[in-house]
């Protein structure tokens, strides 16, 4: 909701109960109202740049954060690719360690 939204029909409110418990207005109570509804309508300006900012803080920090998961993701790829390389790695070692020692024990026995 803007804040344009609320401080209009909050305006037009506080005109209404100042002007009609007043059988006669004068022309310093018109420009207090004036003044009062300027004041409200600067603020809620200030309020509705200060939640602009913040969302676009808030949606900077996700960017970043998916940044993070997506890097996070693509190290765990990498991580889990040098993992079944060193498997691949260990079970030809082991298997080249069984013939040697079928060659060895084949050589002891001539």
């Amino acid at each position: 909701m803007k804040a344009s939204q609320i401080v209009k029909p909050a305006i037009v409110a506080l005109a209404i109960g100042l002007f009609s418990g007043c059988a006669t207005t004068s022309k310093t109570t018109v420009e207090d109202v004036q003044n009062t509804a300027n004041q409200a309508s600067q603020e809620a300006k200030a309020a509705q740049d200060s939640a602009d900012k913040a969302m676009s803080a808030a949606n900077s920090a996700r960017a970043t954060a998916d940044s993070a998961k997506r890097t996070a993701d693509d190290a765990a790829s990498l991580a889990r690719q040098a993992m079944d390389a060193s498997d691949r790695n260990s079970a030809a070692i082991k298997e080249l360690n069984e013939k040697i020692d079928r060659m060895f024990k084949k050589a002891m026995h001539k």
